[in-house]
This record gives C-alpha cells, structure tokens and sequence, in this order.
C-alpha cells in the first residue's frame, strides 16, 4: 500500500496504516479493547523476553491456563502459529513465532467456530463458517487439507448471525480500515 501510495497507483482495500494495524495482533487487540470489542486474554512477548524464558512462560502461566496458541505478531494464514499444552511446547512455541519477526503473542485457548465475515465499505457480509477435520485451522488445513470447507451461511442464529456482522463492523471501523477486509 506504502508503495501504491507514493506511486499515486490506485489498489483495493485499505491503507498503509489500518494494513498495519490489522497485521499487528497485539496493537489490534489494544484497539478493540479500547472500543469495547471483545477479543481473547493474551500476553505479548518480545524477542528481548527470551533472556529470562523461566520467567516469561512463569508470568504467562499466571496470566493465561493452558493450552495457549501462540503466534507471530505480524504475520497471517497461521504461518508460525503453535498450540502450546505444557511449559516446554510454550517455550518451544515462542521461539518458533520469534523467528518471524521480533514480538510474538500468546493466546487464551477458546474451544470455539471458525466464522469469518467480509467486511465492504463499511457492511458485513453473510457470516460463513469454515468446518475442519482437524484439531485447529492451521496453515495446513487452510490450504493443504481437502477435508476443510467453507459453508455459507454459517449454522448462526439470526441474532448470532446479526452479532458477528456487528462485530466485524465496528473491527473494520476500529481498525480505520477501507474497501475490502
């Protein structure tokens, strides 16, 4: 988009800066605190963290019970991503979301759906629902498992479905986001 920009060449979706925002999880999730959205507990963790790895996955522990995901803090499609059950899989799994970029997140673990929304200009779309085979919806099953499906309309209530829509709305407006998320 930054290039786009300077360029003065036109492209769909949003700006630099909600680009940022999106991709960023812990200042995204900042954010929607902030404007009251809900989003999982988590613990960021900076690669300067790991000094002292005893007493980051210690202060974790306290903070988040396991299992946890753990994941990159600028990067998508679940690539480094891990589901940590025990202290040495956290450590293991920090390590790995480390090695893309400098700050890595961790996550409460929630036994939930995979709905994911379109947001255009502002309006959600019809929530569908992503089904899987697997145990969790990684890079794998995203894009090498032909067991995973998108079914659409996901199986919400009317009022769950109206929640979710809300939701992505006020994200994308939270977010400063544009055009397509």
């Amino acid at each position: 988009q930054g290039a786009f920009e300077m360029t003065d060449t036109p492209y769909v979706g949003c700006g630099v800066t909600a680009s940022a925002l999106a991709m960023e999880k812990d200042l995204a999730k900042q954010i929607f605190l902030q404007q009251r959205i809900p989003t999982s507990q988590w613990v960021p963790v900076a690669g300067s963290d790991m000094k002292q790895p005893a007493t980051v996955i210690a202060s974790i522990v306290r903070t988040l019970d396991l299992p946890v995901f753990v994941k990159p803090a600028e990067l998508g499609s679940s690539v480094g991503v891990s589901k940590a059950s025990s202290e040495a899989e956290l450590e293991e799994a920090i390590r790995l979301a480390l090695s893309y970029g400098e700050k890595a997140i961790v996550e409460e673990y929630i036994d939930g759906r995979e709905i994911e929304v379109a947001v255009l200009g502002g309006r959600a779309s019809i929530p569908g629902e992503i089904i899987i085979e697997t145990e969790w919806y990684d890079y794998e099953s995203k894009y090498n498992d032909e067991t995973s499906r998108f079914v659409a309309p996901a199986r919400l209530t009317p009022p769950q479905s109206s929640e979710v829509k809300d939701l992505a709305e006020r994200a994308y407006a939270a977010l400063g986001c544009k055009g397509l998320a």
